[in-house]
């Protein structure tokens, strides 16, 4: 009997990155899986997704699960996980891979040094411009008349798009012509105007 007193080797997962694409896009974002060291026999580690701040439920990317397999001398293998696109400004991204136990059969084969990597996706989506209309309105003879101002956003978003504002003097001076008005507005999801 020959008993192997060497040390068993390391797994490590690697961060990536991807940039998000278009609508209809699906692109692979590739995590790299190292073995410090090679052996002379095949690793299985299983592997899943797990959300963060980009979820598979949305769509953001397709949850991922299985075994990634390192065959006799191999250090390197990688996972692809896919990201999907869209046209939704949302900020940057992510989500995590997870390793779970490698094994050589039914036995502890390597020590996970690092288990839980992170998927950054990367918002090229342009990002919406705010923009406020001129107003006109008839002065009344006595009494008073609200001014509208409408607020524009050049697309909608996937969250609140929250502004404060303020009125200023130009030839009207506040208190004599106009009321002085300041406060904070909200464009609710999927809306382009207030």
């Amino acid at each position: 009997t020959i008993f192997d007193d060497n040390l068993i080797p390391d797994v490590t997962i690697g961060d990536a990155t991807v940039r998000k694409g278009g609508n209809g896009t699906h692109t692979p974002v590739v995590f790299p899986v190292v073995l410090s060291y090679p052996v002379n026999q095949a690793i299985t580690i299983p592997f899943s997704t797990a959300d963060d701040s980009a979820t598979a439920a949305e769509g953001d990317y397709n949850s991922t699960s299985g075994t990634l397999v390192l065959a006799a001398g191999q250090t390197t293998a990688f996972i692809t996980v896919t990201v999907n696109g869209d046209t939704i400004p949302e900020g940057n991204e992510d989500f995590k891979v997870n390793l779970g136990t490698p094994t050589a059969g039914v036995t502890t084969a390597a020590t996970l040094a690092r288990a839980t990597a992170t998927g950054f996706i990367v918002d090229t989506d342009k990002l919406p411009t705010l923009n406020i209309g001129d107003a006109i309105t008839d002065k009344p003879a006595n009494g008073s008349v609200n001014v509208v101002f409408p607020v524009l956003l050049s697309n909608p978003t996937t969250i609140p798009v929250t502004f404060d504002f303020t009125t200023m003097d130009g030839t009207d001076v506040a208190g004599t012509n106009y009321v002085a008005t300041s406060g904070t507005l909200t464009i609710p999801v999927g809306a382009v105007s207030a």
